[in-house]
């Protein structure tokens, strides 16, 4: 068994080294397939051969196994960072060469521009994607993905813990001692790869699902930037080619953005489109670590009228909202 853990234990470090060319030596003990590269296509080779021991009386079982898949999620994690934060550094949004998205200038005092539509979306009225908390990937508004928006499939996740107190990364001293971020009582961060990071708050670059989608000029907005968005525009529920939604005009120049009330995905379900907007912000709440802070409004429960309902709101980090991106000029 201590050799299976010192085979893992390579196999990832090898994982882990990136574009490092393998050494002779590791090409030949872990390029299992025989492709002349470690990869993660090496991987269902090597699970196979560790099964194969089991005609020695050399059995893998599944706490083993479940620990392999571990360690090898938290070296894909890693990689798929360095990769997203590469597109992040030379401003390329993933698979395209250059996006361009279009913005408006509210005349903010903070000089921030706001896009004319959701991540995800062509027009100002259509709901663009759905992301939860954290995740860079989103999801359209069909449910037959088969994607749950639940604690058990949130990516930030100890992957031994299914709810709320399995959050792994993004966390600070909030007092709630049940949670992973907490051990015997003391705080003790956020966990990074194999490092603990305490009062991680804010997004990075490789998490934030606007800066991933659309590259390093665009980014999440911060808890700042969509109370000033709600300091200095007027609000009214409006209909923008058959969708409602939320007018936001600035009281600085007149011009103006729509956000759609494109509801929100959770546990396979897409509930309150038509009738609420949740937009995700790049930071925690200020009170728990297992929760985000978004800009939320709900139009009245017939036509046109007064927003309610309207302003900044602590939501789970796990739930699927949609994105609004920001830049600053």
């Amino acid at each position: 068994m201590k050799k299976f853990f010192l085979t893992l234990s390579l196999f990832a470090m090898t994982l882990m080294a990136g574009a490092q060319e393998p050494t002779l030596k590791a090409r030949s003990v872990y390029d299992v397939n025989q492709d002349d590269k470690v990869t993660v296509q090496d991987v269902p080779a090597l699970v196979n051969r560790l099964a194969a021991k089991a005609e020695d009386k050399t059995v893998v079982d599944t706490e083993s196994l479940m620990n392999l898949i571990r360690t090898l999620t938290e070296s894909i994690q890693t990689l798929k960072d360095q990769v997203s934060t590469l597109q992040y550094n030379m401003g390329i949004a993933p698979g395209t060469v250059e996006v361009k998205h279009s913005f408006v200038d509210l005349g903010l005092p903070s000089g921030t521009l706001w896009a004319t539509c959701n991540v995800g979306a062509e027009n100002p009225e259509d709901a663009g994607l759905y992301f939860a908390w954290g995740e860079n990937t989103g999801y359209v508004g069909d449910v037959s993905d088969g994607i749950l928006f639940d604690w058990k499939s949130y990516l930030l996740m100890d992957p031994k813990i299914n709810d709320w107190m399995g959050c792994r990364k993004y966390t600070f001293e909030d007092g709630e001692t049940e949670g992973c971020w907490y051990v015997d009582g003391e705080y003790v961060g956020s966990r990074v790869g194999l490092d603990w990071v305490k009062n991680l708050r804010k997004l990075e670059a490789s998490d934030d699902g606007a800066s991933y989608m659309w590259g390093r000029d665009w980014c999440m907005p911060t808890i700042a930037q969509l109370r000033e968005l709600e300091q200095y525009a007027t609000a009214e529920i409006e209909q923008l080619n058959g969708v409602y939604g939320i007018k936001l005009v600035s009281k600085k120049n007149g011009q103006s953005i729509f956000l759609p009330a494109a509801g929100h995905r959770i546990d396979g379900e897409l509930k309150n489109a038509g009738t609420i907007g949740y937009y995700w912000s790049s930071e925690l709440s200020s009170e728990w670590s297992d929760q985000a802070m978004c800009f939320q409004f709900k139009r009245p429960e017939y036509g046109n009228g007064t927003v309610t309902e309207y302003g900044m709101r602590n939501n789970d980090r796990r739930l699927g909202f949609s994105i609004r991106a920001v830049r600053v000029r």
